[in-house]
């Protein structure tokens, strides 16, 4: 049995969660998303995309978001944790940790709480 982990962390000029996720048996890379085992992740980059089939991930990346609409996420997605990435302004962090905490809504902010890690 394989031992996996997660580290999501991004720097100043490249979030790198794509470039480092590498397909493999355990590991499903696709489309705006990534499977690990039985844990999917989705990324949302600048605008959270609208469709007519609700998307169910176990966690939210957010990055680069242009505005935060807790109505829309919650429409468009089924999940279980956000996680923002700190490739956002630290005003617009603060408001997105404002938003999804009076949402009741769980998240990582990688500014405030550091990487993000998950071990299989």
């Amino acid at each position: 049995d394989l031992d996996y982990g997660l580290f999501i962390r991004t720097n100043h000029q490249h979030v790198g969660v794509f470039n480092q996720t590498k397909e493999s048996e355990d590991v499903n890379v696709f489309g705006q998303g990534f499977q690990i085992r039985d844990q999917r992740f989705f990324m949302i980059e600048k605008y959270i995309p609208v469709s007519d089939q609700i998307l169910e991930t176990d966690y939210l990346i957010l990055s680069e978001l242009k505005y935060l609409d807790v109505e829309l996420l919650k429409t468009q997605f089924r999940f279980k944790l956000v996680i923002i990435l700190n490739n956002h302004s630290p005003k617009k962090m603060e408001k997105f940790e404002e938003i999804l905490h009076a949402a009741n809504i769980p998240f990582h902010s990688l500014s405030n709480d550091g990487y993000f890690s998950l071990k299989y």
